[in-house]
């Protein structure tokens, strides 16, 4: 990763997750944006809303955590994103993603391309890429960014084999959890899943860093041909929406701002 950035762009998904407990803001790239904001990287986020309620309370609540809202479109055929999340399982919870909404029309726009040029970084994820216009549009940004983070994600049924290996193709960072990884191995690699698995992953699709979070257990992280292993701090379990998302955002920050 280049060190001493000062600006990143977040692209694809905002939501709102619906929860037993009430609905909150939500989509990945949006929470990363939002953290790595409130921890002093200017971010930019790219995405779209409907012209509805939804999208009107999710820019205001951008706005008012610091974040500018000049990236994200609006759309007038469709509406903003929803998720349906079941926590029966707080370690392990199951998403109805809600399909067309906005955030699967992101266009290409100048701006964009700007913001995109001008930032240190651009970070993108599977789930925004299910159809093919904002796919289109993201693979259109990534030869522009001076450097990658895929933040591989994966939601069924909204992925393929083919999918994500070309969108590992532009990545510099990739972030994946432990059961992704094993994912990856068995459609790229042998099955493996241990150290020698991940430098075979990073020289097979030119990977320069690989994370990989272990839920409970940690994280392990190769960067700079080093391999770190970061324990998990014991704490009483809420529910785990969004924790890999903050995570994320936090390594990104650490890693740019050195």
């Amino acid at each position: 990763m280049k060190k001493s950035a000062n600006s990143a762009v977040c692209f694809g998904e905002m939501l709102y997750d619906y929860l037993p407990s009430g609905k909150y803001p939500g989509g990945a790239p949006m929470n990363v944006a939002v953290h790595m904001q409130q921890q002093n990287l200017t971010t930019h986020f790219i995405s779209s809303v409907g012209k509805d309620e939804d999208g009107k309370s999710l820019r205001q609540y951008l706005k008012e955590r610091g974040l500018s809202t000049e990236l994200i479109q609006t759309d007038t055929d469709h509406p903003t994103g929803k998720v349906i999340a079941d926590v029966t399982q707080s370690d392990d919870v199951k998403y109805d993603i809600l399909q067309p909404v906005a955030w699967d029309f992101i266009r290409p726009t100048e701006e964009a391309i700007q913001a995109v040029q001008q930032a240190d970084l651009l970070l993108y994820g599977s789930l925004a890429c299910r159809h093919e216009v904002t796919r289109n549009t993201l693979l259109s940004l990534l030869p522009r960014a001076k450097q990658t983070a895929f933040d591989v994600n994966l939601r069924a049924p909204h992925y393929s084999i083919e999918l994500v290996k070309e969108l590992l193709g532009p990545a510099d960072l990739v972030k994946v959890n432990e059961e992704e990884f094993a994912q990856l191995s068995e459609w790229y690699l042998d099955g493996s899943t241990n150290e020698a698995a991940m430098r075979k992953f990073m020289q097979k699709f030119d990977v320069s860093t690989l994370c990989i979070t272990q839920g409970a257990e940690g994280a392990v992280l190769l960067y700079e041909n080093q391999l770190y292993f970061q324990p998990s701090f014991p704490i009483e379990v809420a529910d785990t929406v969004g924790s890999g998302d903050s995570f994320l955002a936090t390594l990104l920050t650490g890693l740019l701002q050195e």
